[in-house]
Protein backbone atom coordinates (compact mmCIF):
# COMPACT_ATOMS: atom_id res chain seq x y z
CA UNK A 1 0.00 0.00 0.00
CA UNK A 2 1.34 2.95 -1.22
CA UNK A 3 0.34 6.78 0.25
CA UNK A 4 0.01 6.27 3.92
CA UNK A 5 -1.69 8.55 6.72
CA UNK A 6 -2.13 6.83 9.31
CA UNK A 7 -0.45 4.01 10.96
CA UNK A 8 -1.35 2.34 14.11
CA UNK A 9 0.14 -1.23 15.88
CA UNK A 10 -2.29 -2.46 18.40
CA UNK A 11 -2.28 -6.54 19.93
CA UNK A 12 -0.12 -7.47 16.91
CA UNK A 13 -2.38 -5.93 14.07
CA UNK A 14 -0.95 -3.19 12.07
CA UNK A 15 -3.84 -0.90 10.70
CA UNK A 16 -3.27 1.68 7.79
CA UNK A 17 -4.82 4.30 6.25
CA UNK A 18 -4.78 5.55 2.89
CA UNK A 19 -4.80 9.33 2.33
CA UNK A 20 -7.91 8.74 0.39
CA UNK A 21 -9.50 6.99 3.61
CA UNK A 22 -9.02 3.61 2.15
CA UNK A 23 -8.00 1.10 5.04
CA UNK A 24 -5.80 -2.16 5.08
CA UNK A 25 -5.45 -4.62 8.25
CA UNK A 26 -1.90 -6.38 8.68
CA UNK A 27 -0.81 -9.24 11.21
CA UNK A 28 2.36 -8.92 11.17
CA UNK A 29 5.58 -6.93 12.55
CA UNK A 30 7.15 -3.57 11.57
CA UNK A 31 10.98 -4.62 10.32
CA UNK A 32 12.38 -1.73 9.37
CA UNK A 33 11.80 1.77 9.09
CA UNK A 34 13.91 4.33 7.12
CA UNK A 35 13.24 7.47 7.80
CA UNK A 36 15.59 9.38 4.67
CA UNK A 37 13.71 6.71 1.68
CA UNK A 38 10.26 7.69 3.45
CA UNK A 39 9.52 3.46 3.86
CA UNK A 40 8.12 0.76 6.58
CA UNK A 41 8.93 -2.55 6.06
CA UNK A 42 6.32 -4.88 7.44
CA UNK A 43 6.85 -8.79 7.72
CA UNK A 44 3.01 -10.49 7.63
CA UNK A 45 3.00 -13.30 9.87
CA UNK A 46 1.90 -16.64 8.47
Amino acid sequence: MENIANMKVDSGKIFLTGLLGDEKTINGIIQEIKLLEHKILITEKA
